[in-house]
């Protein structure tokens, strides 16, 4: 018999929690209907890496057309819509928006962050992000991102196949710090090979396809930590292609 009404009595406390539940956000809602927007914040949260969007360019996006969010009713605003219309635009990842009880609209916002950057040598130039997503250039924004420069005259399919490739060799060199700070650019051929060339050296580092890129990462970081303290002696080319290889061509043109 204790059983059964402890049994009844947590039924009764469950039944009371729901209907307080639905009771708040009954008067939420209602207290919502009358709201109005009062003020519009907006957070860029990679603000200080990337520059392409500022928070009045983020509210600017979201109200389209020259209309404000201020002033209207704040259930009345289409909170998918509004991030959806933040989403197209080519230099933001991601968006989210919301509402609070205060009248205040908040947008935060993502902005897709270039890992390399393209120049062709028909003068097209784009960025790219880690997901092998085009970003454009914007002027008077300039980015940091490693430079690929391709060669003339390639098709579209074949410009997708080198945007993964530089993407994946972007993340790399991205991800060890010594090797981020020791190349500068990188070259491709029609190919499909890659040379990068140094910020502390003349010559060019051949580097082949992406296949190994992580193991040419570490002997490219073993050739040239040895390079400094041999006081950087004068090469024709370093070329890391061939698996456990570093081979090293001096100007004459004796291997070494």
């Amino acid at each position: 018999m204790k059983l059964l009404w402890l049994k009844n009595k947590y039924l009764l406390i469950s039944i009371f929690g729901a209907l307080a539940l639905l009771t708040a956000v009954s008067a939420t809602q209602h207290s919502l209907e009358k709201v109005r927007v009062k003020n519009v914040e907006c957070m860029v949260i990679n603000a200080d890496s990337v520059p392409f969007i500022s928070p009045a360019k983020g509210i600017s996006l979201a109200e389209e057309d020259g209309f404000s969010f201020l002033g209207k009713l704040v259930n009345s605003l289409d909170l998918n819509n509004i991030e959806w219309r933040l989403e197209a635009d080519p230099f933001i990842r991601s968006a989210e928006a919301y509402t609070t009880l205060e009248g205040t609209l908040h947008l935060k916002i993502w902005q897709r962050t270039p890992i390399a950057r393209v120049i062709a040598s028909n003068g097209e130039s784009y960025y790219l992000d880690k997901g092998v997503q085009q970003i454009p250039i914007l002027a008077g924004a300039p980015a940091e991102a490693l430079l690929f420069a391709y060669p003339d005259g390639m098709a579209n399919d074949q410009k997708t196949i080198f945007d993964s490739m530089a993407c994946a060799w972007a993340a790399q060199l991205e991800a060890d710090s010594f090797a981020a700070a020791l190349i500068g650019q990188m070259e491709v051929s029609e190919a499909g090979k890659f040379t990068a060339w140094s910020r502390f050296a003349s010559y060019p580092i051949i580097l082949g396809d992406t296949g190994q890129i992580s193991d040419k990462i570490d002997r490219m970081r073993l050739f040239f930590i040895r390079q400094q303290e041999l006081g950087w002696p004068d090469y024709q080319s370093i070329n890391l292609t061939f698996a456990g290889q570093i081979i090293a061509e001096k100007p004459n043109a004796a291997n070494h």
